[in-house]
């Protein structure tokens, strides 16, 4: 069935999802029928024919078996996937039709279209229109009709157990009013059903297709007002020391030409050098790279390892408490060091800060579902519900004027993300805020 938005982008998937669909209504169909076959011969005994009955649901539950192979083959090769995606939607409609060979068989050995079971003709319709696109779900639509039609005017194997009298008069040994209103009763709905599904499937499709031309609008209007915001703090951020830089440049320009009163080209040179490493700071928190060194290669760390390179270099070594579990002792991950190392330094700087003076805070090393889980747990106040959501935009600190750029979260899930692992914050106002790093384990042990 369609009914995951990533499969209704992609072709191929869409039929790998209708497809397991319909071999999952199959099976629940064989097992309806075995079960109703089964009370039949219970309560009727000789009047139907159970054997033959049994062998069409056999049908159902052998081709369902071969069908299940063919599915799970095309998962395994690639090869094979591309042409199941290619013949899917064929297959799919060559086995609807056998469900209609296959249920007008039954019918016909239990009563034909008396057999209140003869209502399935609208459900393979349904069904048809469901998991098929283009022509298919009028070609089987005509065909259930004109299968319904041939055992409601030419089927007369009538057994004891059908209802007699004025109800189905003469019925269906000859075209009665009453046979030619239910035959197109029956085209009728089916029609409609056919005719009204498709029309809602065209136009939910085409909903469908505009939501994710907004959903892509939407991200590149994001984009561009990150850039802008990146660019707009940037601007703010270095307008201070190119401005101090400029001033002592006329200074110096003034000086040189013999107009300045106190000329001091030393103190000049030497404040220009200090705005120019400013700079060089402001533009070196701004890199995509967060820190990571250019060329800086991947190397395989534990826990231990970690902390033993992070904390020793950190000022704050004493105010962080570090648990690990057993397991996550043994485990690792392969990952840039200098990067990740500042990643997890900014990190523990941020949960310092925000926790009461001389208080410590918490890293706990664990592993879950093949991935290291490294908790970050403060005791500070937490984040505003106004802020949070504001949390890893750029430029946005909720630090005072001064103590940050608002890059540091921005930027360490930017290095987290490129190593393939999230970083997530939960906070409760009042209650502290838990940074939670998860990184993929490392398969070179």
């Amino acid at each position: 069935m369609r009914v995951q938005d990533e499969a209704l982008e992609d072709p191929c998937l869409r039929i790998a999802v209708n497809f397991s669909w319909l071999l999952r209504m199959r099976w629940l169909a064989a097992l309806g029928q075995g079960i109703t076959v089964v009370f039949a011969w219970i309560l009727l005994k000789e009047a139907v024919p159970v054997l033959p009955l049994f062998a069409l649901v056999g049908v159902v539950i052998a081709t369902n078996l071969g069908l299940s192979g063919l599915m799970k083959r095309a998962k395994l090769d690639p090869s094979r996937a591309e042409k199941f995606c290619r013949v899917g939607e064929g297959l799919m409609g060559f086995v609807l039709f056998l469900d209609l060979v296959l249920l007008t068989g039954m019918l016909c050995l239990s009563g034909g279209a008396a057999n209140p079971f003869s209502i399935f003709f609208l459900v393979n319709m349904v069904l048809g229109t469901l998991l098929l696109h283009g022509a298919w779900p009028w070609v089987l639509g005509a065909t259930a009709i004109a299968f319904f039609w041939i055992i409601l005017f030419f089927h007369s194997s009538w057994v004891d157990f059908l209802p007699k009298g004025p109800v189905f008069p003469q019925f269906p040994h000859g075209p009665t009013w009453f046979g030619l209103g239910f035959a197109l009763a029956m085209a009728y709905a089916g029609l409609i059903l056919i005719f009204f599904m498709t029309k809602i499937g065209g136009e939910l499709a085409r909903n469908r297709e505009q939501l994710e031309r907004v959903r892509k609008e939407k991200e590149q209007a994001d984009r561009f007002k990150a850039l802008s915001t990146l660019a707009a703090g940037a601007a703010h951020e270095l307008a201070s020391p190119l401005s101090t830089i400029a001033v002592i440049a006329k200074d110096l320009e003034r000086g040189l030409s013999g107009e300045g009163d106190s000329f001091q080209p030393m103190e000049d040179a030497h404040l220009i050098r200090t705005e120019v490493q400013r700079c060089r700071g402001i533009l070196d928190q701004m890199s995509v790279q967060a820190g990571k060194h250019v060329g800086e290669g991947l190397v395989i760390l534990g826990p231990q390892e970690l902390t033993e390179f992070v904390l020793p270099h950190s000022p704050f070594q004493g105010r962080v408490d570090v648990s690990m579990t057993e397991d996550a002792k043994k485990a690792k991950v392969r990952i840039p060091k200098e990067a990740f190392s500042q990643t997890l330094r900014s990190l523990a700087k941020n949960a310092l800060d925000a926790s009461p003076e001389q208080s410590k805070i918490q890293m706990d090393f664990s592993l879950e579902n093949g991935f290291m889980l490294i908790r970050i747990i403060d005791q500070g106040t937490g984040i505003s519900p106004e802020d949070f959501p504001k949390i890893f935009d750029p430029f946005f600190s909720t630090k005072e004027p001064g103590a940050g750029m608002g890059l540091g979260l921005y930027l360490c899930r930017t290095v987290i993300e490129d190593m393939g692992g999230k970083l997530q914050l939960s906070s409760e106002w009042g209650k502290g805020t838990v940074a939670c790093v998860q990184l993929p384990l490392s398969d070179d042990l």
